[in-house]
This record gives structure tokens, C-alpha cells and sequence, in this order.
């Protein structure tokens, strides 16, 4: 049975103090009934209804109810020890998880509006750069009178609870960019200014002026559970900040800085155009608080031309180029995993444009080297990503299979999700038809 809560109204502080002073009101968030370990009788949807608490800053994002009905489908007894994989079943708006056997089962179903003519819900997930614990969805809850803009919903699959914000966004507005990290949700609005959103204590929340710099929708790396860095769209201005003391310090760099490894020791960096590089290389991580200091000059290699014999055959007269994808660190962070398609416009048709292969190479840190692993036969494959920039790798726990999707059919509802072996084993089809991978759950 669906069911809708009554909006609840926000609290306004009589004075509401800066960002760099706010000190919000801890609230908890509603606890969902849980389903028994062995019970087949899920629960009915449950809406949480939380008491009004301050607005935690002046255009920032402010604890809301949450107006549809959801259900926890899983028993976390079911999953003890086990590190599954989180995915999106948009037509049901059902989060499953998957085994990496390929067996699978319902984690969270969310009763939405939907579009009476189309029955699409209004809603997109933001993408995940850690455990896929927190499911963060971006809604905009068009049935209710009034409009109270677009909201925030954070789901908590290990301790079953869920808690919902008024993004903060102003005017018709909407979160843009959103980024689950460790402990922070970050997002943009449009504006010059950052959202942070703790998912650790569900009243915390801050609105950070960014430097005129970054522009309006800077990309977010997490370099500790505080701290942040933020890339300008070019990708060569960057800040670092810490998201309580928020003091950020800039720099400009004459390369293009990627992702960041496991241990923190190293950036991806590129050379040319951000996705058809003429090198790729790193760059050491403690150079990102000194840039002018020593040793700190990046390690290249170069991937324009390296592939003349590798890619298939294009029509005469078209235009080639290499694409490189977003490298993925390696989980021990001893090199880089890039996916490599060959794009050709132009032949008979002007304004074709195809791309060919997702071919998995490996940057090798010990010797800056670049090695092809195999091709793979099969359509377009990608990692998710925010923004399309940031790389978010998925690889099965004994670090021998990489998790890929069907990038167009993902899009469409309908992507297949494919292993594919690092160390010369077959490739599998590990789900046919996936709809949209969030990313990993360690269950304890």
C-alpha cells in the first residue's frame, strides 16, 4: 500500500548564524521496521516523520520529512560477511544487491511519484566513492502542494534508517553534481557555493562559499573523511579544504589532475585533452598541499600512437581518435586500470560517430609502463561516474575481476554487468539486465 506522509514543516532559527558557526542540533533520524531473518513477509512501506529541527544554514540544506513510503526488503542476517553488489532497478525503483556468484535479491524499494502519463519517477542516485551504505537520492516531489522544491533522501542499508533534507537549492533550483563520500554528501545548487551533508549525524550539514575559481560545479575528491579537494571543470585549479574549519587553500597546476590512489600516495594526471590525453602519468599525493615543492614533478607515459595495431580497422577517410577513459586505482594502488575506445567520425556519414571497444589497459607504477590486458567483445562498457569525470572502479574481493557496465544500456534501464578478468581467466556476464550499478556493501 502506498503511502504518503504528511510534509513536515521546517524549523527556522529567530537568528540564523554563518556557516563557519553553525552548530546544528543532533536529531535522529527514524528507525524502519526490520523484517525477521526468516520471514518471506516483507513489511508494509514505512514514512518517517521527524521532528522539526534548525535551519542549519541560510541557503543550505535543512532536515526534512520524507513524503512517499519506503521498505526495507533484506534481512541483514542474510548478508552477514558478505560484500555484495548494489544495484538500481529504475522501472521498479528497487535497490537490489548481487552476489558475485550472480545470485541476487531486494534491498530497498521507495514508492515515488511518478509521471502519470510515462510512469517515470522523479529522481536520480548519486553516485558512490566508498561502501554503497548510504543510498542518497535526489527527488523532486512535484505532487505536493506547495512545491517545496527538490529534496534529498538518505537510506542507511546497514542500520535500516532513512532521513530526508530540503536541498537548499535556490528557487527552482535542483542538487547538481551530488557525491556520497565516507561521511560527507556533497552537492551543487547552480551557485557558488557547496552543500556538505553529514551521513553520520543526520543534522549536520553546512553550505561553503567556494573560490570564484572552482566555478559554479566544481569535481569533489575526498582525500580523508574531512577533507576534500576540488577541481575547476579544466581540471588543472584545484582547492583543498577542510569541510568543519573551512579555510580552503588553491593552487593552479600546468597538467590535468584525475583520481586519487587507495593509499593516497598518488594522482592520476594527464596531458592534452582530458579524454584523449597525449600522456597520462601521476603525480606524487603530498605535492597536492605544495605544489612547488621537491620532487614533485610528474612520472609520464605516453598513449597517443602506443595502439596503432591494436584497434580495428575504421571506414577510409574517417576520423579516428583514441578515447581514455577515467583511470581506476588498483585496490593495492600499484597502478592504474584506463579503458580504452577507439572513436571514429566522419566515412560515409559525416556526422557519424562510433565508438569501438572498452579495451582494459594497465598503467604499472613500479616502471611507468602500459601494458593492454585483453579485448573485450562486447558494446561500450564503463565504470559509473559522477559528472562523467571521476571514476568509481568496482573489483570483486580477490582483486581478479573488474565489475564493468553496459555504459548506453545502463542508461537506458537495461545495462548488463560484465566481469572481466585481470589475470587471463574468461570474462563472465555476471547480470543481464542490471539497470544502474551504485557500488559495493560490506555487510559485518
Amino acid at each position: 500500500m502506498r503511502l504518503m506522509a504528511v510534509f513536515v514543516a521546517l524549523g527556522l532559527l529567530a537568528a540564523c548564524t554563518p556557516a563557519s558557526q553553525a552548530t546544528p542540533t543532533p536529531a535522529r533520524a527514524a528507525t524502519a521496521t526490520r523484517p525477521a531473518a526468516t520471514s518471506d513477509q516483507y513489511p508494509t512501506s514505512v514514512a518517517i516523520d521527524l521532528t522539526a529541527t534548525p535551519s542549519i544554514d541560510n541557503g543550505g540544506p535543512e532536515l526534512a520529512g520524507v513524503p512517499f513510503g519506503y521498505r526495507f526488503l533484506y534481512s541483514l542476517a542474510d548478508l552477514a560477511g558478505r560484500e555484495v553488489v548494489v544495484y538500481l532497478d529504475p522501472e521498479a525503483s528497487r535497490f537490489n544487491y548481487l552476489t558475485w556468484d550472480g545470485g541476487t535479491g531486494p534491498l530497498l524499494e521507495v514508492d515515488l511519484p511518478r509521471d502519470v502519463e510515462t510512469g517515470t519517477p522523479y529522481f536520480h542516485v548519486a553516485p558512490v566513492s566508498h561502501q554503497a551504505r548510504y543510498v542518497v537520492l535526489s527527488v523532486d516531489p512535484w505532487a505536493i502542494e506547495p512545491w517545496p522544491g527538490w529534496q534529498l533522501y538518505v537510506f542507511d542499508l546497514l542500520a535500516m534508517e532513512a532521513w530526508g533534507y530540503a536541498s537548499g537549492c535556490p528557487g527552482d533550483g535542483h542538487p547538481q553534481d551530488e557525491f556520497v563520500g565516507p561521511e560527507y554528501l556533497t552537492y551543487t545548487c547552480g551557485d557558488e557555493r557547496i552543500r556538505f551533508v553529514s551521513l553520520v549525524s543526520p543534522s549536520t550539514a553546512y553550505a561553503r562559499d567556494v573560490p570564484e575559481e572552482l566555478g559554479q560545479r566544481p569535481v569533489p575528491f575526498w582525500l580523508s573523511s574531512g577533507e576534500i579537494l576540488l577541481l575547476d571543470r579544466e581540471r588543472t585549479f584545484y582547492c583543498v579544504g577542510q569541510v568543519e574549519a573551512w579555510h580552503p587553500a588553491c593552487w593552479t597546476v600546468p597538467f590535468m589532475l584525475g583520481g586519487i590512489s587507495p593509499d593516497g600516495e598518488w594522482v592520476e594526471v594527464r596531458e592534452g585533452e582530458w579524454w584523449s590525453p597525449e600522456r597520462i602519468g601521476v603525480w606524487p599525493g603530498r605535492c597536492l598541499q605544495d605544489p612547488s615543492a621537491a620532487d614533485c614533478e610528474p612520472q609520464w607515459v605516453r598513449v597517443q600512437g602506443v595502439i596503432a595495431d591494436w584497434p580495428p580497422p575504421f571506414d577510409a577517410g574517417s576520423d579516428t581518435r583514441s578515447i581514455w577513459g577515467p583511470g581506476a586505482w588498483l585496490p593495492d594502488g600499484s597502478g592504474l586500470i584506463v579503458l580504452n575506445a577507439e572513436e571514429q567520425r566522419g566515412g560515409v556519414d559525416s556526422s557519424r560517430e562510433v565508438r569501438v571497444g572498452s579495451d582494459p589497459w594497465i598503467l604499472h607504477l613500479k616502471d611507468m609502463s602500459l601494458e593492454p590486458l585483453r579485448r573485450i567483445p562486447y558494446p561500450e562498457l564503463n565504470y559509473p561516474s559522477a559528472g562523467d569525470e571521476t571514476s568509481l572502479p568496482v573489483f570483486a574481493p580477490a582483486g581478479d575481476y573488474l565489475l564493468l557496465e553496459d555504459y548506453v544500456g545502463a542508461h537506458k534501464a537495461g545495462g548488463a554487468l560484465y566481469l572481466v578478468s585481470l589475470t587471463g581467466q574468461p570474462n563472465r556476464v555476471l547480470l543481464e539486465r542490471a539497470g544502474q550499478r551504485i557500488g559495493t556493501l560490506s555487510v559485518p
